[in-house]
């Protein structure tokens, strides 16, 4: 298992979610460091395989009352593939990348004709970005 690989990732998310009120290192980061260490020792001597018989049984029993990680998410399906190819965050077109406004307010921001003549420039920003019938579409406030 890869549980282990970023570890310290999974703390600092901790970390930084918990109401602090602004009192930066104490007790509660040496609280949540220790549980969390001992929790990974914990884990690290049930999954060996000299682990004694007596504490596998324990395994057992945490296993059903705190399941894996990868056990607890709810996995889903891919986006149906009409949703999938249908919306986009980002398009490039000649090395220009348009995106939508909330992906990117800056790149979603664009001037654009309502006809060939040169009094109907209006600005705008892209709000969606569609893939309909192999055609890229834009959906514009302006």
């Amino acid at each position: 298992m890869s549980w282990w690989c970023f570890p310290f990732e999974q703390l600092i998310g901790i970390l930084q979610k918990t109401h602090t009120n602004n009192h930066v290192g104490g007790d509660l980061e040496k609280t949540i460091l220790q549980s969390f260490l001992r929790g990974a020792n914990l884990h690290r001597h049930l999954n060996r395989p000299n682990c004694p018989q007596l504490i596998q049984q324990f395994k057992i029993l945490f296993d059903k009352a705190l399941p894996p990680k990868n056990q607890q998410e709810t996995m889903f399906a891919a986006d149906p593939p009409s949703v999938r190819q249908l919306l986009h965050a980002y398009y490039t077109y000649h090395r220009v990348t348009f995106s939508c406004q909330s992906t990117h307010l800056r790149g979603s921001l664009i001037a654009y004709y309502l006809t060939t003549k040169p009094q109907d420039l209006m600005v705008g920003s892209i709000q969606e970005i569609k893939t309909k019938s192999g055609q890229v579409l834009f959906a514009i406030k302006h």
